[in-house]
């Protein structure tokens, strides 16, 4: 992860209001699957159970890691987020369960492609893969995304 580790990399940016809450390290991070190295790093505009319950999360894990948990399968928007070789894609929504657009059948259950809330920026870089999500509803903003992924690429890291 060049010379930075999971556990050490921080945003530059988060969106007005937003503070840290929390991290979850390891495979219970979930971002990128179950790997060992990667970390979620949780921020929340207040303490309501509404806030919290939508957080913005920023998942960090190693190059080449696995697609952002519950954007798998489903293409996004490839998006410039101002870093030359850096490939970023934006997804509008979220994998969710029961019938809707999109559906597709998965062992057991029914999924369908959620836009009304949830949307992501995943960047992908030779030193790491960085996933931003945030709620549309809790005001945060497609650049708002970018603006954080781009502060976690900032050459400092």
């Amino acid at each position: 992860m060049g010379d930075a580790s999971v556990n050490e990399i921080r945003p530059g940016f988060v969106p007005p209001e937003y503070s840290y809450r929390h991290t979850i390290e390891g495979p219970a991070a979930t971002g990128f699957g179950r790997i060992q190295d990667q970390v979620a790093l949780f921020y929340a505009r207040g303490w309501s159970n509404d806030e919290m319950a939508l957080p913005l999360v920023i998942h960090i894990g190693p190059a080449g890691a696995l697609a952002l948990w519950a954007t798998e399968g489903h293409s996004g928007t490839p998006i410039d987020i101002g870093f030359g070789e850096t490939a970023a894609v934006y997804h509008d929504g979220l994998w969710s369960v029961g019938p809707g657009e999109d559906q597709s059948p998965s062992p057991g259950v029914l999924l369908h492609w959620e836009k009304s809330s949830i949307h992501s920026v995943t960047a992908r870089s030779s030193h790491g893969t960085y996933a931003v999500r945030g709620a549309k509803t809790m005001g945060v903003d497609t650049e708002d995304l970018i603006r954080v992924a781009r502060s976690l690429l900032a050459p400092e890291h």
